[in-house]
């Protein structure tokens, strides 16, 4: 099994609160399944509401580990100026004590030199993009408005990343990538992980679901994921370079030897460790939800905006979801690390307290990397028993 993957489980992972941010919901492409309604703010986030969102996270997530995501639209778009004072304030923060961590999600087609400098020069920054592939595979559903591919300027920002890190010896910037799989790639998905190993580029497979402009006719049934994504695991699993980490592989893997979840679609409670805050300081359970008014929690620039929102009656609907599981959920031998799925999944196929409609993907990947996994601890025995046995002849 992957180097890489048994040291990532082997480190004891501190407790967390992540804070998915949204200065903008503004963005320079068109995806074809950009999930952001209608509905959602509009506008850019004022230093007045990113304060409050950055001190009131610290409050409630006192003694975690609290990570900003800053996400989208494309964060990018509110400029170097607005992470020059989100930098500021955590050096606040972290001197007060708090252990704060920085993550910019972007489309990767803004990113500047002055950028990548200051994320050297502040370190505690990581960047992390989104692309679907090779060209022409990625310019099909992340284009820009006037329908021109986003992938060469991607590829250039992934360059200036490497140049930037060779030059001042470090990894520090990030650069691994999220691939989001629908109809319009679903069947290359092996040409598609050659493309991110040959770019030593990490890379997080997440499937299409179905908000914003995103249609059916762009997604794929459960069982269609699962067996691609079971497809992709063995060739990745028998891949003796061992060039690239590949998610949700290594989290399923961590998933299950640790017994617990620790992403959150498979967590027992992504509400008491996930929240996401708009431009305008409204907050939601997590980023999926923006704009969905029914959700909305409360807003950061109202008294204790963040603390009476994660004690409102909509929070602590959505906290007992896991009490309302069906019978089959709660004879499943994967509950612990699964606990229901995604119920924003849930809340797209009409019921955000029932279980995640792509129970029956997760199921089958899960049921096959288990399966990988005890094949090769019993060839670990097996050759180990062989071992014991030749030193006593």
């Amino acid at each position: 099994m992957k180097a890489k993957t048994v040291q990532c489980i082997s480190e004891k992972a501190p407790k967390k609160f992540t804070v998915i941010v949204k200065p903008t919901h503004a963005c320079n492409l068109r995806c074809i399944y950009c999930y952001v309604p209608g509905s959602a703010e509009r506008g850019l986030m004022s230093s007045v509401t990113l304060r409050n969102v950055m001190n009131q996270s610290a409050d409630v997530g006192q003694g975690k580990q609290i990570t900003f995501i800053w996400h989208g639209g494309e964060p990018l778009l509110v400029g170097l100026q607005f992470f020059q004072e989100v930098a500021s304030i955590s050096h606040l923060l972290r001197e007060n004590g708090h252990d704060i961590k920085n993550v910019i999600q972007t489309n990767g087609t803004l990113i500047t030199e002055s950028l990548l400098e200051f994320i050297v020069s502040e370190r505690d920054f990581r960047l992390g993009f989104s692309i679907d592939g090779p060209a022409h595979i990625n310019d099909i559903s992340r284009p820009k408005p006037r329908g021109k591919g986003s992938f060469a300027e991607i590829m250039t920002a992934v360059a200036k990343i490497r140049e930037t890190e060779r030059r001042h010896g470090t990894d520090c910037i990030g650069g691994g990538a999220i691939c989001v799989v629908g109809r319009y790639n679903i069947d290359q998905l092996a040409e598609i992980y050659s493309f991110f190993k040959s770019n030593n580029l990490s890379v997080k497979f997440n499937p299409l679901f179905v908000s914003g402009r995103a249609t059916d006719a762009l997604s794929v049934l459960p069982i269609e994921y699962a067996e691609s994504l079971c497809r992709l695991f063995d060739i990745w699993v028998d891949d003796i370079e061992d060039s690239i980490r590949v998610d949700p592989f290594e989290s399923i893997i961590s998933n299950l030897i640790s017994g617990v979840s620790g992403n959150c679609v498979f967590s027992l409670a992504c509400t008491k460790t996930f929240v996401s805050i708009g431009p305008m300081g409204d907050i939601y359970p997590c980023g999926r939800f923006d704009g969905v008014r029914k959700f909305r929690l409360g807003n950061v620039n109202n008294n204790q905006g963040l603390r009476d929102a994660l004690s409102s009656s909509i929070y602590v609907h959505l906290d007992s979801r896991q009490e309302n599981l069906d019978s089959t959920c709660l004879q499943c031998q994967f509950l612990a690390i699964c606990n229901g799925g995604c119920m924003h999944n849930a809340f797209i196929k009409g019921d955000v307290m029932t279980k995640d409609p792509f129970c029956i993907a997760y199921k089958t990947l899960y049921g096959h990397i288990l399966s990988k996994l005890l094949a090769v601890v019993k060839d670990a025995a097996r050759q180990t028993l062989t071992s014991i046995e030749g030193a006593q002849a």
